[in-house]
Formats: C-alpha cells, structure tokens, sequence
C-alpha cells in the first residue's frame, strides 16, 4: 500500500481500499486524512496487510471526523485491544473489526461508542466474554442496529440475555458462539429484526415459533432442528432467506415438504443438510417456490431424478445440486430458466443432452455419465467443466468468451482442432486423459495471453513441442506428461516468466542439465538422452507428475474468480463454498462478497 495516501490530507474525506489485495504495512501517511468521514481497509487477501500499534494509535487519535471504520481481515494481532479501542471517537456511527485476529478478552472499552448504529466484532478474542460486559453492551448501546458477534465465545451469557440487546436490531448474527440453552421465542417476535443468524450453536435449542415474527433472513446451520421446529420455520411468511448448510433433522422422512410452505423465499442454502437417515426425493412441488433466486442443495443424498418442475423457477440464477445420486437424463426444463447463470450438477449420475441455456457463465457436469456433446451452444460462459464422463467423439469447441475448459478423463479422439485458438479469452485448459492424437497446433502456444494453465498430458499426442511461447507467455502450470513428445524444449519457453509447474515426464523431451537455476528437475523428466543445447533459463518452483480426475474447485476458482474478477454472483458462491474457516458463509451484504 502506497505510502503517498498522505497528499490527500486536505481534501479527503471518503476512502475505500476493500479487496484491494493489497499487502504489506498499513502505512501511517494514513493517519494524515485528518478530514476522513469514511474509512474501508478491508481485506480478504491470504496474506492481510499488517496494521501496527503505532499506525493505529495515530489513525484513531487523528481521525477525529470518522463516522465509518471497518478494517476487516486485517492483521492486528499487535494490538492491545483494550488501550487502542478507548480512544476511538465516541461520534463513529458504525466500527467493523471482523477477523482482525484481536486477542485477549472481549473489550468492554468500546462501550463508550453509544452512537454506534453497527458493531462487527465477529471472529477475534481468545476468552468468553463476560455477562456483566455483555449486560452493559445492551444498556449502553441502544442505538444499535447491526451486530455481529459470530465467533466470540458466549457460553457464559444465558440466550435470555439477548432480549437486553437494542430494540431497534434489524440484524443480529451470533453464528459459532457457543449459546447453551433455550433461545427465548420473543427474539424472533422483534418488530425490527429481519436477520438472525444463530447457527453453529449446537446447544442452542430453537423453540416453536408462531406467524407473528417479521424475520427475513434466519440461519440456523450446522444445527440439530426437530421436524417440528422446522415446520414452524416454514410457517413464517416474511422469510426470505433460510441457511441450513449441514443442519440435522432427527425424525426426518425425507426432505421436507413444509418448506414449500415459503411462498416468499427467494434463497434456500442447504448444502450438507442431513433430512433423513437415508436417502432423499427432491419433490416435484419445490417448483411451487416461483421466487427462488439461489437454490443450494449439494451432498444431501438426494437420489431419483431430477424434477423437471425446477424449469418453473422462473427467477432462479444458481443452482447448486452437485454431489447427490441423481440419475436419469438432465431435464430439459432447464433451459426455461433465463435468468440462471450457475448451474451445477456434478458428482451424479446424469446423462442425456446438456442445457442449452445462454444465460449460463458456470457450468459442471463433472464425474457423471454424459456420453456425447454437440457443438456447445453458449455465446458466453466463464466456465465449463465436463471432465470425468464417457465423453466420445472429437473435441467440442467452448464458446469465445470462457475462461476456463476441462473436458479431461473423457474418451475424446481425433486431433486438437486449431479452432480452439479462438477461444482467446482462456485461461484454464485442461484436456489430459483422453485418447487425443497428433501434433499440437502451432497456435496454442500464444493464441492467449491470459493462458495460465494448460494441461494435454495422458494421451497420444507426437512430434515436438512448437517453439512459438510470445514473450507475453502467462503459462504458470504446463502439463504434457505421458505424450508421445520428443526432441528438445524449445528455447521460447523460457518467455514463461510465470511458470512454476512444467511436467513433460514420459516422453522423449531432451532437456539440459542446466535448465533447472533453482533446484534440478527430477530424473523422469527427460525422456531421452540429456544431450540438448536448450539452456532454458527460468527457474522451476515445482515440477509435477500429473493428478487425478480433473480440477479441485479451488483451482477454477483460484484463476477464475481472483485473476480476472468474476461477477458478485460468483465470486459470493465461490468464497462460501471455500473460506476455510467455519464462519461462512456469512448472512448479510458487504464488499467482497462473502456475505450474501
């Protein structure tokens, strides 16, 4: 982060920097926007960019005009949280420090802020909070509408505590915090509270609720719910967003009908839900939600066919119903659905024609039964993913504006057609495993100059490797184990300044010794005699011997989402399938798209 922020002293009074990737250390320049009204730092970047004591006591004893803070995900672990937090201006209207890796005990000094409107504290602290300081939270800060303690330990505050908190809530998520006990049902009659977010409270018992709540949006993932309860849930005609990702139902008989009770639901996020001991029917009457948005389903042990009533979701953009036991042919109701732009389907047992729907950017059907592709339809998608089917025939063509290719595992034959190096826009390949033949087209080696990943290994390609990498090369993981490749590697592929994974083991590549100024490459990796003159030059981070079925998720994800900057839509979908930390996927709406 540039240090130079300070020029700005005179001027500045709104500064927005969140999901900037940016790292290093916050620099102190900073504390010199004395005129700030609104400040955004943060950062969801792997390695989050370090506020000292130093910078933040200057920030917070010069920013004096600050109504709006929120350094979430950065790293503060230096601070004394205590000291630091007590010279907060008492005007700040909304504070977020989620994730900033705060330690110690729940700071009872920020209680002085009592015109805070929101407070996010969530995921910091290594000790429960306490009930004298929580009781002085909810005196204190009546103005409050948004909180957020996910993550801090609560077990010592009994759930009756929480009717102390400000009427005026509209938003109260305490996901992971360890409540005991029964949750009083008045919380849910709050007049003003739309969101609750309690799940991962394992030993928080939900009671019976009635139609009078006016909550929206409710969480309870990761949480045992008696069929009776659930029912009661569904008996709330406001909601309009449920979390049950890896809930349990004891009882259950199988996927419960009374959600279809939830003519206003709009968003239904369930993956990992257990609804019986067994297996599930996705009902035909879950085409009666004509307002689902976003419907989420994955590893649920649903079996039988998809419903072909899903083509009624007239409003539906995701569809999420990967790894179940699905079978049968892919309904083609689907392409009904205009507004769908991810649609998921892997890990089944599907066959037939794949939806033509031209709204689609994300597609899997990996790890099912599909046999044939036709020309792929789209005009546009980001991503597509068949590998791992019985997928015969030549190699389709994707579409000119996808990002990312696997069509690996599959029985393709024939040559790689150079029309593939209209695909520009592509920064995935992946066609290993398959029973490709000939030489590689002269163009793959710069059609893109996006490609970052490209992987031909296991099948029966010849001849050399065509010595055309542009200067520009984006390569970063190549793969041609298990060819039929030989004689050297061509001196342009030392324009791959980004690679960090070349594997050409088990072919005939001559490769000399000095090619490696890092560490020396494995023995397998020539598959002739070490005689060339290449002299590559770039240094080797990792060589590899090649991997299983197709692509992790994390991999697409990783190039797609955080190279090129996928739509909201996707990027939200993405981070709360991948965070690793239990906390997501957060309910709510803030930059960066975690929360949906």
């Amino acid at each position: 982060m540039s240090s130079k922020f300070g020029g700005f002293a005179s001027t500045l009074v709104y500064l927005n920097l969140s999901s900037s990737f940016f790292g290093g250390r916050v620099p102190l320049e900073v504390s010199r926007l004395s005129k700030l009204v609104s400040l955004d730092l943060s950062s969801e970047y792997y390695q989050p960019p370090v506020l000292d004591k130093v910078t933040f006591g200057r920030l917070v004893g010069s920013l004096t005009k600050l109504r709006h803070l929120t350094l979430d995900g950065i790293d503060m672990s230096s601070i004394n949280t205590s000291h630091a937090l007590m010279n907060l201006s008492s005007s700040l209207r909304s504070l977020s420090l989620s994730d900033c890796d705060l330690r110690g005990k729940f700071p009872s000094e920020i209680l002085h802020l009592s015109k805070l409107v929101s407070l996010d504290l969530s995921w910091n602290f290594d000790e429960p909070i306490d009930k004298v300081t929580f009781d002085r939270l909810g005196r204190n800060l009546t103005e409050l509408r948004q909180l957020s303690l996910s993550g801090i330990n609560m077990s010592s505050i009994t759930p009756h505590a929480l009717m102390n908190l400000s009427s005026s809530l509209r938003s109260l998520r305490l996901k992971n915090c360890d409540l005991r006990g029964d949750i009083p049902e008045n919380i849910f009659k709050r007049p003003n509270l739309k969101l609750l977010d309690l799940g991962g409270n394992q030993n928080l018992n939900v009671p019976k609720l009635n139609h009078s709540s006016n909550l929206e949006v409710l969480g309870l993932s990761d949480m045992s719910i008696s069929t009776e309860v659930l029912d009661s849930v569904c008996s709330l005609q406001s909601l309009k967003h449920l979390y049950l990702i890896q809930a349990s139902f004891p009882g259950g008989r199988g996927f419960p009908l009374s959600i279809m009770n939830l003519s206003s639901l709009e968003l239904l996020y369930a993956d990992g839900a257990q609804f019986s001991r067994g297996v599930s029917v996705l009902p035909v009457s879950i085409g009666n939600l004509v307002s689902l948005q976003y419907l989420s389903l994955s590893n649920c042990s649903l079996t039988g066919s998809i419903p072909t009533s899903l083509g009624n979701l007239s409003q539906l953009s995701v569809l999420e119903l990967s790894v179940n036991q699905f079978g049968g042919k892919i309904p083609s109701s689907l392409a009904n659905l205009r507004q769908l732009k991810y649609l998921n389907l892997g890990d089944n047992q599907l066959e037939g024609r794949i939806p033509d729907e031209d709204s689609l950017r994300y597609l899997n059907l990996a790890h099912n039964s599909l046999i044939k592709v036709e020309q792929l339809p789209w005009t546009v998608l980001d991503s597509l993913d068949l590998s791992c089917n019985a997928i015969h025939g030549h190699l389709p063509i994707p579409p000119h504006g996808t990002t990312a290719f696997l069509i690996s595992n599959n029985s393709l034959s024939g040559e790689i057609a150079s029309l593939i190096c209209n695909v520009t826009s592509l920064q995935i390949l992946d066609l290993s495993s398959n029973n490709l033949i000939g030489v590689l087209p002269h163009c793959l080696g710069n059609f893109s100059n996006s490609l970052s990943t490209l992987n031909l290994g296991m099948n029966k390609l010849h001849g050399i490797i065509p010595p055309i990498y542009a200067k520009d090369c984006q390569l970063s993981y190549l793969n041609l184990n298990g060819n039929h490749f030989e004689g050297p590697l061509p001196r342009s592929i030392r324009n791959c300044r980004e690679l960090e994974v070349l594997d050409v083991g088990n072919n005939k590549i001559k490769v000399s010794k000095g090619c490696s100024n890092n560490e020396p490459p494995p023995s397998n990796l020539s598959g002739g005699n070490d005689g060339s003159n290449s002299n590559i030059t770039f240094g080797w981070k990792v060589v590899v011997i090649g991997y299983g079925c197709g692509l992790v998720f994390g991999l697409i994800a990783g190039y797609v989402v955080f190279q090129t900057g996928k739509p909201k839509w996707f990027v939200t979908l993405v981070e709360d399938q991948q965070h690793g930390r239990q906390k997501n996927p957060k309910i709510g709406n803030r930059s960066g798209g975690r929360r949906i």
